[in-house]
C-alpha cells in the first residue's frame, strides 16, 4: 500500500522540527560562549553560589522612569555617577498637554548637568537607536532595566499569552538566565538566554505547559551570533557618499 501524502507531510514536519531543535540548542551554546567572552573582562567579584558582580561601562535612562531613577540616585548622596557614560533620553513623555512633562524635563536636564550625565532633549530621537548610533561600543556592558516587568506592569504593553510564556520560561530557567518579550508590544515574541545544559529541560517545559491562544504548537526559532559590522577596506561607491 502506498503512503498517503498527508503522512509524508507529517514526516517532513517532524524532521524539520527535530532539525529546528538541534539548531536552537546550538544557538544557545554559541550565545552562552559569546556572553562569557563579553562579560569576563567586566567581572569584579564572584560568589560561591556562582553569582557575579559586573562593572558597567554605560547606563541608559529614559524619561518615563527617569524621574524616579533620578530621585533615588539623589538619596545616595554621591557627587556624580561612577559609570564612564550615563545618558538620559527624553523620548517617551514628549506631549506637552500640561506643565507636568515640561517640569519633568527641566528637572532631568538639571539632574544630568549636576551629576555628569549626557542629556538628550526631546526631539533627538528614540533612545535605543540614538544610543546605538552615537555611543554603542562593541564589548562594553550597558545597564538598562528589568524590561519585561516594566513592560507588563508599568507600561502595560504585553498580552496575557506572552506573560504566561515568559513566566514558564523564567520558572524553568531559574536564576541561570532570563526571558522577556521582544517586538513592538501588544504581542510579539519572547527571547530567552540560558546555559546549554538547561536547554532540553526548558524547551520541554515550554512544550508541556504553554498553550498558544490559536491552538497551534509553540514555535521555537533559532539564531546565530554574527561577527557584526566591520570595515572591508574597499573604497565607498559614489552612490553611498
Amino acid at each position: 500500500m502506498g503512503r498517503h501524502p498527508d503522512n509524508d507531510r507529517q514526516a517532513e514536519t517532524e524532521r524539520r522540527s527535530d532539525s529546528r531543535f538541534n539548531r536552537f540548542e546550538e544557538a544557545i551554546i554559541l550565545s552562552a560562549h559569546l556572553v562569557d567572552k563579553l562579560l569576563e573582562p567586566h567581572i569584579r567579584d564572584r560568589d560561591d553560589d556562582g553569582s557575579i558582580r559586573l562593572g558597567a561601562d554605560q547606563v541608559l535612562i529614559e524619561d518615563a522612569t527617569g524621574v524616579m531613577c533620578a530621585l533615588q540616585f539623589e538619596k545616595l548622596g554621591v557627587p556624580e555617577t561612577a559609570v564612564p557614560l550615563s545618558v538620559l533620553y527624553v523620548d517617551h513623555n514628549v506631549l506637552q498637554i500640561d506643565e507636568r512633562n515640561m517640569d519633568d524635563h527641566r528637572y532631568l536636564q538639571s539632574f544630568s548637568s549636576k551629576y555628569g550625565l549626557v542629556y538628550s532633549r526631546p526631539g533627538n530621537g528614540i533612545s535605543h537607536y540614538v544610543h546605538m548610533e552615537r555611543f554603542a561600543v562593541p564589548g562594553e556592558v550597558l545597564v538598562g532595566a528589568d524590561s519585561h516587568t516594566s513592560m507588563r506592569d508599568d507600561f502595560e504593553v504585553t498580552v496575557p499569552a506572552i506573560d504566561e510564556l515568559v513566566a514558564i520560561l523564567q520558572r524553568a530557567i531559574g536564576d541561570e538566565g532570563g526571558a522577556r518579550m521582544t517586538g513592538g508590544g501588544f504581542g510579539g515574541c519572547v527571547i530567552a538566554l540560558l546555559p546549554q545544559e538547561r536547554v532540553e529541560a526548558v524547551v520541554e517545559a515550554v512544550r508541556r505547559d504553554y498553550r498558544p491562544p490559536n491552538g497551534k504548537p509553540v514555535m521555537i526559532h533559532a539564531c546565530r551570533p554574527a561577527a557584526g559590522h566591520r570595515s572591508t577596506g574597499a573604497p565607498c561607491a559614489r552612490s553611498c557618499r
